[in-house]
């Protein structure tokens, strides 16, 4: 009722976009997100909103556009930067991952299991530099009894070459 009766509030398409996203109706939540972000360029409230639903789709180019956009507005968003992080290591781009992580982490560093989280995509790209930091980082996240978030487990490749460069790396480093 509320987009019969103004059809040019933002606001009602993000409410209708967030309906829809709910009932799992992404793609259609998306359209509504584009209808709102055509009345009102750069809402964050919508930027968050979309980015959700491509994340849920899988359709993570488009989330990592998304994450872009907001921080373009908001540098400081930490759960972009996480999200972003999130995103980026299920594309296999652990530098990057790590690299949002670490940015989170600069905003703040009281998060307990961002440190593991950063030190688990460096170490798969065989980023054995800072691995001391990152282990005593995460010893004191440990000793002070915080709560350790899980995450996903990140495998080392099963590619014997991958093994190498990263077995390489690892005895350079010493």
């Amino acid at each position: 009722k509320a987009l019969l009766l103004r059809p040019q509030e933002a606001g009602v398409w993000l409410n209708r976009g967030n309906a829809l996203a709910r009932l799992h109706r992404y793609e259609e939540s998306l359209i509504s997100y584009g209808r709102a972000a055509v009345l009102k360029p750069g809402d964050l409230a919508t930027l968050n909103a979309r980015s959700a639903v491509l994340t849920e789709l899988r359709r993570y180019e488009d989330a990592l556009a998304c994450f872009d956009d907001i921080l373009r507005i908001d540098p400081q968003s930490l759960n972009t930067l996480i999200n972003r992080g999130r995103i980026l290591g299920r594309l296999g781009r652990y530098e990057e991952a790590a690299s949002n992580y670490d940015r989170a982490l600069a905003l703040d560093p009281n998060l307990p299991y961002l440190p593991s989280i950063a030190a688990q995509y460096r170490l798969h790209s065989c980023d054995w530099n800072r691995l001391e930091e990152d282990q005593t980082k995460i010893a004191s996240g440990v000793a002070a009894q915080e709560t350790v978030v899980p995450h996903i487990q990140l495998r080392f490749s099963s590619v014997p070459e991958e093994q190498l460069r990263c077995a390489r790396a690892y005895v350079a480093r010493k």
